[in-house]
């Protein structure tokens, strides 16, 4: 299964490796987690789909983490958001009952 994201995962740490070069270190070791975590997520919705809402939740705070660790380096207030909405998300495409939440009707 990881094969299949090799490519990506090569990308991945050559980004890292630039950011490494030029961001402070608390800034590159989020940049990792930030990695890992979307990893873990997309082999989780391969291999564990009961365990997507957690993963994409830490996916949520590693991005979260790295974007307002880079908005205090640049002296800017911090923001808060998710990457991923999952309620957006089932709203968009009404994933079936079994899925997600119970919609009224």
């Amino acid at each position: 299964m990881t094969g299949l994201l090799e490519e990506d995962v090569k990308k991945a740490m050559a980004v890292l490796a630039e950011l490494r070069l030029i961001a402070p270190g608390d800034v590159g070791g989020t940049a990792q987690r930030v990695i890992y975590t979307g990893l873990a997520q997309e082999l989780a919705v391969a291999m564990a789909p009961n365990l997507r809402r957690h993963i994409t939740d830490a996916f949520n705070r590693e991005i979260s983490d790295l974007v307002n660790r880079v908005r205090h380096h640049m002296n800017v207030e911090h923001y808060a958001f998710d990457v991923i909405d999952e309620k957006g998300l089932r709203e968009l495409i009404y994933l079936p009952d079994d899925v997600g939440p119970k919609r009224e009707t």
